[in-house]
């Protein structure tokens, strides 16, 4: 027969046992260490609306070279966006890339 004196008895016991696994936890615990990044910003300018293959195969080359050095493709911006908006014939885009230091 369980009596309030047993019931206070193992909530305390139960309490004790949870505090425990906290502080031990807590102690094992680490924060993950932080990840420098490094930034490239390349421009890659059209070569008109007629270019075709060629310059999809320079894009490609581009990219799978800076892919094997490490880099990562994170962002595509228009060129338009990225430069000086007075002029409106810039044509192209600008690649955003990082890799971990």
């Amino acid at each position: 027969m369980i009596t309030i004196r047993t019931s206070t008895a193992m909530l305390v016991l139960a309490a004790a046992f949870l505090a425990a696994l906290l502080i031990v936890g807590h102690r094992t615990s680490q924060a993950a260490p932080r990840i420098a990044w490094e930034y490239k910003v390349v421009a890659m300018p059209s070569a008109g609306l007629n270019s075709g293959q060629p310059y999809r195969d320079t894009n490609e080359r581009l990219l799978t070279s800076l892919g094997t050095d490490g880099w990562e493709l994170v962002d595509v911006i228009p060129a338009q966006l990225a430069g000086d908006l007075r002029d409106p014939f810039v044509a192209g885009v600008v690649y955003v890339l990082k890799r971990q230091r």
